[in-house]
């Protein structure tokens, strides 16, 4: 168990009380539990259910164990104790067998701390789901405490879908340009801005862009080039990605220009070497191969006399 502001010698004195018989106080503590779902509403396998413990106006105890028992298809997520995360440890053996307890001591409880703690649990499993309350040897120090306890088992039940995953792979807007080809992005032209990139994707706020060296690209105005990346993210991790490619961009700055013409000729006269997205980029007049007409549009695109992107 994991204690609030516990020191060594209290704990050593909670110990001692909690292995002495049950007397019970003429006082108690009112407890009441609630759910973030309403009891008997449908929840879904994947969803995480918090169940919250509220201590009643003028109510309190100096330490003690609240348990929750799960049934089976529930899986302990996390807990707090008067907002801050605390560890709830399962029971191994014992009458509460299973269930998971926060270990309170060492402070007393009143009635201005409302909401007390806080327990999460994923649902895993079809069929009803429930959680069942247990205040256990709660003590005021010097005698323990009959707890009440307002709605102590919560139910509901299972739906048969599954939470909503979410999209595993890219996905371009309706009537957008652009075409998914295997691992390539193709029907960008030169001078697509970052922001008009994104602007064609669905689900734009889980993807990010990055350019040839790895360094994502933040700044809506960027202009994107072939080799750059377009990556859907779950977190961190990368789920999806492409490689952009702009027709007659061979060196990847987003614009055609003389260098891409120089490139290519070169690459036709066998003494430059183009490989990847760059050589699709370099293949200006369709084909599987790179050829003089090639070369010979991207100076004329360059002269202004011709448009690849028509």
């Amino acid at each position: 168990m994991k204690f609030k502001h516990v020191t060594a010698v209290v704990l050593s004195v909670v110990m001692l009380v909690l292995l002495v018989p049950a007397v019970h106080a003429t006082g108690s503590a009112v407890f009441s539990f609630s759910s973030s779902v309403p009891s008997g509403n449908e929840v879904a396998i994947g969803e995480t259910v918090t169940y919250t413990v509220s201590l009643g106006s003028s109510t309190g105890f100096g330490f003690g164990t609240l348990f929750f028992a799960p049934s089976d298809n529930l899986e302990y997520v996390g807990a707090t104790y008067k907002g801050s995360e605390v560890t709830a440890e399962k029971a191994a053996t014992g009458e509460n067998s299973g269930a998971y307890g926060i270990v309170i001591a060492g402070e007393p409880i009143t009635g201005s701390d409302n909401k007390l703690c806080t327990i999460k649990f994923k649902v895993t499993g079809k069929g009803s789901i429930s959680v069942r309350f247990i205040p256990y040897q709660l003590n005021d120090g010097s005698a323990f405490v009959t707890p009440s306890v307002s709605n102590g088992t919560i139910t509901h039940t299972v739906n048969e879908f599954a939470v909503p995953q979410k999209p595993k792979i890219l996905e371009l807007e309706s009537g957008s340009s652009y075409v998914i080809d295997g691992d390539y992005l193709r029907g960008v032209v030169e001078e697509t801005a970052l922001s008009a990139l994104l602007y064609s994707f669905k689900n734009s706020d889980r993807i990010k862009v990055f350019d040839a060296s790895g360094n994502e690209v933040t700044s809506s105005d960027t202009d994107i080039g072939t080799g750059y990346t377009v990556s859907l993210m779950d977190g961190s991790t990368k789920v999806h990605t492409v490689t952009v490619v702009v027709i007659g961009d061979v060196n990847g700055n987003g614009r055609v220009d003389s260098n891409d013409y120089q490139r290519i000729r070169r690459y036709v006269f066998g003494n430059y070497a183009i490989e990847g997205a760059y050589f699709e980029a370099a293949c200006v007049s369709g084909g599987s191969d790179v050829r003089p007409v090639d070369y010979q549009r991207v100076r004329r695109h360059v002269f202004g006399n011709y448009n690849i992107f028509e």
